[in-house]
């Protein structure tokens, strides 16, 4: 069993002692997407990873780190529609004078590298888990499909596609389609 590994994006990463099958960056991880921020960085791999699992892990990091404002902005309707189901169940307003004012009430504290092999799923995740002014108890969780695009927008709840949290089909699940529509469909599905 290895005793250290490296990530090409995150740097070296330790073993969890404490769950033994995840890997931590020693030190966070600065994400253009949330302006530069410092987000603590896990590989969810086994105390073994897989052959590729590191290769295919820093080519979404890599993926996700090429992602700027442009790319924030153009989901922070999604993020207000979390925000507005939110005010819904009581939620408090946020002195908002414009929807991307919203970003400046997240904070990303986590990002699980994960690989999911299912039935329906064969690809890598980055989970990112995030506290958010308006929802203080669960927070907010925004996943990227190989970290390319945002697949999922929740709160944190540890599900990496809304059909998987919902039980639904894929075509309904309208961030998932939106993914296929620019990057195609996985050839191993």
């Amino acid at each position: 069993m290895p005793d250290s590994l490296v990530s090409k994006a995150a740097g070296a990463l330790r073993l969890d002692v404490v769950f033994g099958d995840t890997w931590e960056a020693v030190a966070p991880l600065a994400v253009p997407f949330f302006d530069g921020q410092q987000v603590q960085v896990a590989f969810d791999c086994g105390a073994v990873p897989e052959a590729g699992f590191m290769r295919a892990a820093d080519a979404a990091l890599l993926n996700l780190l090429a992602l700027g404002e442009a790319e924030r902005l153009a989901v922070t309707d999604a993020v207000m529609a979390n925000y507005q189901q939110a005010l819904l169940d009581d939620g408090e307003p946020l002195p908002l004078t414009q929807p991307s004012d919203i970003w400046q009430y997240i904070q990303p504290r986590h990002l699980l590298v994960r690989f999911e092999e299912d039935e329906a799923q064969h690809d890598i995740y980055l989970l990112i888990e995030a506290e958010c002014a308006w929802e203080v108890e669960h927070g907010l969780q925004l996943v990227f499909r190989q970290g390319r695009m945002l697949t999922r927008m929740s709160q944190c709840d540890g599900h990496l596609t809304e059909s998987s949290a919902e039980g639904i089909a894929e075509e309904q699940d309208a961030l998932m389609m939106r993914y296929y529509a620019a990057f195609g469909r996985p050839t191993n599905q």
